[in-house]
């Protein structure tokens, strides 16, 4: 088999709606149960850690099950303030939002549920000036709610009959943060709109499918999905890196976010030479590699492309230190490029 030689060193040494974190942010991640379980912010974290290792981006998750905009007003002080955060991204309002209210056994008196969205009105907002008071030289990043699932169906509880409503309901919260963003700026992030849309959508060939299978905790898929929405709002990320190879001529015509030396050919009609990346690949889960899949998160958020042009026909097989077989692919595969964050390289064995 023909093989392509390198050396590899880890780099160690929608619309646009929110800036990318600096280097040197402290971030918080304020919000319920949704952001407490961490299934969406332990990836948006891991990813700023392998794409920018060289910056100092700390982030925590600050959020409590169960609370409403108005009990956070509580753990502002020890969860938010005491780590002096310079953004805090703030997601409330599904417990704001009442779900046991809308069941079908609720009582009369809490079908009265405008009380409730009046409340969030003042909430949210007051929640924002207390923070701001304490971290005046912070940013804000702003996000509406996960979509409840009414539409869930669960196998062998085909007849359960959950809260009712509440996925509409929530339609007027999240104009609550929308409204309060337009007030005082910040960023923007946008969760109800795309989930509910992948929930339907998917619904209409498997009604036991969803991006938060108890209907408002998302689990490794739906935290993907979200991650990739922050990330996406966010814009502007660079690349893993991208790098081209002309062979025949032996020179690195491309090294974005990379560095190519030692170049040279091989008995084989190959190349050797080493690779030095600035950053590391996202290390998708495994229950989230369809998910990954789905929405293009390779090629937009995890993008680690090698080409080789000039190879003669036939398969060619990258070995990574001279003993670790990565990848075969065909010299026209090579030449177009081969996005090395899906393969196991010596960095993720």
């Amino acid at each position: 088999m023909k093989r392509l030689v390198v050396t590899m060193f880890a780099g160690l040494a929608l619309a646009v709606t929110a800036a990318p974190f600096k280097d040197g942010e402290r971030v918080c991640f304020f919000g319920d149960s949704v952001t407490h379980w961490s299934y969406y912010t332990h990836p948006v974290n891991v990813f700023y850690y392998t794409r920018y290792p060289e910056s100092d981006i700390r982030i925590w998750n600050c959020g409590t099950g169960g609370a409403t905009a108005g009990d956070a007003m509580i753990a502002v002080e020890g969860d938010v303030l005491a780590r002096k955060p310079t953004h805090v991204v703030i997601l409330f309002g599904m417990n704001d939002c009442g779900m046991t209210w809308y069941l079908p056994t609720a009582s009369k008196w809490m079908h009265e549920r405008g009380d409730l969205l009046a409340n969030f009105r003042k909430a949210l907002p007051a929640l924002y000036e207390k923070v701001r008071a304490g971290a005046p030289e912070a940013s804000f990043t702003f996000c509406t709610l996960v979509p409840w699932d009414d539409a869930l169906k669960f196998k062998g509880r085909e007849d359960e009959v959950g809260p009712v409503g509440v996925t509409a309901a929530e339609v007027g919260f999240c104009d609550v943060v929308r409204a309060l963003h337009a007030k005082v700026g910040g960023g923007f992030v946008d969760y109800y709109t795309p989930m509910l849309a992948w929930n339907v959508g998917h619904q209409k060939t498997d009604p036991y499918v969803s991006l938060s299978p108890d209907r408002i905790h998302p689990r490794e898929p739906g935290g993907l999905f979200m991650a990739a929405t922050f990330l996406r709002a966010q814009g502007g990320h660079r690349c893993v890196c991208d790098v081209t190879i002309d062979a025949a001529a032996t020179k690195a015509v491309r090294g974005e976010n990379a560095s190519v030396s030692g170049l040279k050919r091989t008995a084989s009609g190959g190349v050797s030479f080493m690779l030095l990346e600035k950053s590391l690949p996202y290390p998708v889960e495994k229950k989230a590699l369809a998910m990954a899949d789905e929405i293009g998160f390779w090629d937009e958020f995890n993008r680690e492309n090698l080409a080789v042009k000039g190879l003669a026909d036939g398969n060619w097989t990258l070995v990574i230190d001279g003993s670790n077989t990565v990848v075969t692919a065909s010299a026209a595969d090579w030449a177009k490029g081969v996005n090395l964050a899906k393969c196991a390289t010596p960095t993720e064995r």
